[in-house]
């Protein structure tokens, strides 16, 4: 998924200017599409769940 991310963004003249990858818990994203303001929440209730 990372190197997937980082090519499209790459492609596209889309800078990185932080990141917050990695470890086991996942991330919730909010993206304003106004101010262009990103934010990150790190979710500390995840689970591993098996799908049918």
């Amino acid at each position: 998924n990372l190197k997937t991310a980082k090519k499209i963004l790459l492609e596209n003249n889309i800078p990185i200017i932080s990141s917050d990858i990695g470890g086991l818990n996942g991330r919730k994203i909010i993206y304003n599409t106004i101010t262009f303001e990103v934010f990150v929440k790190k979710l500390n209730n995840t689970k591993n769940v098996e799908l049918p």
